[in-house]
């Protein structure tokens, strides 16, 4: 028994080593040297397309924003968050009650997988005021939440999620912290 007991302390501690060494670890920063030139830590090199340092072994800067999409550079431009293309993605538009108001529509799928509460809002108030909300395309709850938004024939989705959970003293269930992930989807309605 007292064997049995050993190897779960000594996997205990491998596992919290490990955990506080990633934990840790150096991430990339940016370090901006003269003539506004921009220069990463760690082996990171810049990316233009997400404002951020990302790792040179993944081709991952190309990706980030193919030039049929305007949304995605102009919102990075604007609010200095970091995107990364995730992948092709379709979702119904709607625009009122019954099948007459849906409008299939292929885009393309971000994320920001760690952002504040204070970047959600930016995320937000850049959409406010270059895009029309769509009342028939918005849903909260208490793990995040969605809202749709549309000018001309684009449309975005913009998804947000919560990334730690609790619950409070009554057993309800809020946010554990301001971190959430964002997925972005926009495309053109209707095609």
């Amino acid at each position: 028994m007292k064997q049995k007991n050993v190897i779960v302390l000594v996997v205990a501690l491998i596992i919290i080593v490990a955990g506080v060494y990633y934990y840790s670890a150096e991430r990339p920063g940016i370090i901006k040297t003269e003539n506004n030139g921009i220069q990463c830590e760690n082996g990171y090199l810049w990316c233009e397309n997400t404002l951020s340092c990302l790792n040179p072994n993944e081709d991952v800067c190309s990706k980030i924003v193919e030039q049929n999409n305007f949304v995605i550079p102009d919102l990075i431009k604007n609010t200095g968050i970091g995107f990364m293309f995730v992948d092709d993605s379709s979702f119904d538009w709607i625009t009122g009650e019954g099948n007459e108001f849906l409008f299939p529509t292929n885009g393309k799928r971000y994320e920001a997988s760690v952002i504040s509460g204070k970047d959600l809002q930016k995320i937000t108030d850049y959409f406010s005021h270059s895009m029309e909300e769509n009342i028939y395309m918005m849903a909260d709850g208490a793990q995040g939440g969605m809202t749709g938004y549309s000018s001309g024939n684009t449309a975005c989705l913009v998804f947000h999620e919560f990334l730690k959970m609790t619950e409070d003293e009554k057993g309800i269930l809020v946010p554990g912290s301001d971190e959430q992930k964002v997925n972005i989807t926009c495309g053109i309605i209707g095609q």
